[in-house]
């Protein structure tokens, strides 16, 4: 071979692998557990709901454009973007339901540990407008929170 056709092939070849090390670092960051530091032991009624999530850090790290709907019982709060609102959006994404004995069980255990328990007891339902597909690459930054999402 030539000496120019072994520069370029040395050269892709680096290049390849730049960008393996770079995306493998990447997905590393999305599915490496994260620890959540969250408020517990308080009195939480569904009024100040929507101020514990907002604070959250979960919710603080959600994408632009999001549009979940949380339902504890009849308290229905809506996500968008940055805030989470009392009332129902017709066109969410995800639709999350739990029972509205759980709003207290947040104060008191954490959002995680509430929603774990939820799961435990198979008092949750989800529902969502997206293919997983699309799902998972839009919340892909929450990914590190699987743990508390989804009470593993």
């Amino acid at each position: 071979m030539e000496k120019k056709t072994k520069k370029i092939l040395w050269s892709v070849l680096l290049i390849l692998v730049g960008i393996l090390v770079v995306g493998g670092i990447y997905f590393y960051s999305l599915f490496n557990p994260v620890e959540i530091i969250e408020q517990k032991g308080i009195l939480l009624s569904g009024e100040e709901l929507p101020a514990y999530l907002e604070n959250h850090q979960i919710f603080q790290e959600l994408p632009e454009e999001t549009n979940i709907q949380i339902n504890f019982g009849e308290e229905e709060y809506s996500v968008l973007e940055e805030s989470v609102e009392s009332g129902e959006i017709s066109d969410a994404d995800v639709t999350v339901n739990v029972p509205e004995e759980y709003i207290e069980k947040v104060g008191e255990l954490g959002l995680c540990s509430a929603l774990e328990e939820a799961v435990k007891n198979n008092e949750v339902s989800v529902e969502t407008t997206l293919s997983e597909s699309e799902l998972a690459w839009k919340y892909r930054d929450l990914l590190k929170y699987r743990e508390c999402i989804v009470g593993e």
